[in-house]
């Protein structure tokens, strides 16, 4: 339940159950979502622009410093996978001694083979037990994509992420960490096959997260509304019920 408290999933529905499944790429991630008893798959490509590779530098320096020393007061190898991060507004406030703490007090409750969801303000990472040992280690999966938008076009991502989760029906999330967004959806949509694309798959729901809105890249793309606010939806492309963020 902790995951339902993530930022980057607000506006998608009420969901009451979140769950991380696991990773099907270094960088696409698997949850399974319920909302109102009706259970789907929800993908999350979390992406940054090459141009603001230096934030995202900054932050995994921060995280790194923090994984080292909460290594030291740790028993056994573990994996932390970072879900999700607030890399704009979650650094400013991240202290590296409480997030080790944080690290070293769920540590010593795992046995091997167990996991614990952590949160820590707006980073949500999944620490993992691995291995028994006298000393300690911490493997980090941060699952981010750096992007050259000039090179990689949205329709060329999002083909490659389906492909990745193997064609199936879902919800697709691309998580953009970045201040400005990787790609504009307004530009983006000029491409005559992209929609043409989405709208090849109509099970799908595909949410594009950039400057802390979300946004239904089908419903606002290819048919955008005349009026009104996109948040007043009752439901997306796909019909599936969306709340306020």
């Amino acid at each position: 339940m902790v995951l339902l408290q993530a930022r980057i999933f607000s506006g998608m529905g009420a969901f009451q159950d979140l769950v991380f499944q696991g990773a099907v790429t270094s960088k696409l991630l698997r949850f399974s979502v319920t909302q109102d008893g009706v259970a789907r798959i929800l993908y999350l490509a979390s992406v940054i622009s090459a141009e603001e590779k230096p934030a995202w530098q900054a932050f995994q320096d921060v995280l790194d410093f923090s994984v080292k020393s909460a290594a030291s007061g740790m028993l056994g190898i573990f994996g932390l996978d970072i879900l999700s991060a607030d890399i704009q507004n979650g650094i400013q406030h991240f202290n590296t001694q409480d997030f080790s703490t944080l690290l070293i007090n769920h540590g010593r409750r795992l046995q091997v083979g167990q996991r614990a969801v952590i949160r820590y303000d707006q980073v949500f990472c999944l620490l993992h037990k691995r291995v028994a040992a006298d000393w300690g280690k911490i493997e980090v999966a941060s699952h981010v994509e750096i992007v050259n938008p000039g090179k990689t076009r949205l329709l060329g991502f999002l083909k490659r992420i389906i492909g990745a989760a193997g064609q199936e029906k879902g919800i697709y999330l691309i998580h953009d960490l970045g201040l400005l967004p990787a790609w504009e959806l307004e530009q983006e949509m000029q491409d005559k096959k992209l929609c043409d694309f989405l709208q090849q798959n109509p099970g799908n729901i595909y949410f594009y997260r950039t400057e802390g809105q979300l946004r239904d890249i089908l419903v606002q793309g290819c048919h955008p509304r005349e009026s009104g606010d996109p948040a007043e939806s009752k439901a997306n492309s796909a019909g599936f019920p969306l709340s306020r963020e």
